[in-house]
């Protein structure tokens, strides 16, 4: 099993996806959630790592830039869960099944 928590990850203002996500109101979207939970677990792991399904996933705040979060996931084989949040709220939490990607090579 692993289990560990990245602290203190500030999502900058300049990240990209907040240029069309949403343009005058810019939030972090879902998927640059998971993708941030999925490169996390990669090098916490040291693998190459593909996410083959989302069974749960809810996102009851929105993170706006500049907001400071920390991840904690708990992995158990091929099932993750996760949790972003700071000390004043939870902004996503999910369970996805992930696979070893065997023809990447983490870098």
């Amino acid at each position: 099993m692993v289990d560990f928590t990245a602290k203190d990850i500030v999502i900058a203002a300049d990240h990209p996806c907040f240029a069309g996500h949403f343009p005058g109101h810019p939030i972090f979207p879902a998927v640059a959630q998971i993708d941030l939970v999925l490169d996390l677990l990669q090098k916490h792991c040291n693998q190459p790592l593909t996410a083959v399904e989302i069974s749960k996933a809810k996102f009851p705040a929105p993170i706006v830039p500049g907001t400071t979060i920390h991840v904690a996931i708990k992995r158990q084989d091929q099932m993750v869960t996760w949790q972003i949040l700071n000390s004043d709220r939870i902004y996503s939490t999910g369970t996805l099944k992930i696979a070893v990607n065997s023809s990447t090579q983490l870098q």
